[in-house]
């Protein structure tokens, strides 16, 4: 990241990453090199309520949710619902 310089904004997305386990780390690394946001791109299915504290606590400003039906949508709710209570901006 030291080769791109201040960001004003990052995106963490591709494949799913709520997988990766060092997540919050990455997202504190991403906070030293981004002056306003960062979102993170999820589908949703692994968010609860310990990783988004644990997400907003490092830096994390955004999250999308992507729901491609209203199945997902009733599905995914829930974490819809919590990203809403812990970070400041959300969207889905």
């Amino acid at each position: 990241m030291k080769k791109v310089g201040i960001l004003k904004r990052a995106t963490i997305m591709g494949g799913e990453s709520t997988l990766i386990d060092n997540l919050p780390d990455f997202i504190a690394l991403s906070k030293e090199y981004v002056t306003n946001d960062i979102c993170l791109v999820t589908n949703g299915i692994l968010l609860d309520e310990k990783r988004i504290h644990s997400y907003k606590e490092v830096g994390l400003t955004e999250v999308a949710i992507s729901i491609s039906s209203l199945e997902q949508y009733h599905q995914r709710r829930n974490q819809c619902l919590l990203c809403k209570q812990y970070i400041s901006q959300y969207k889905n």
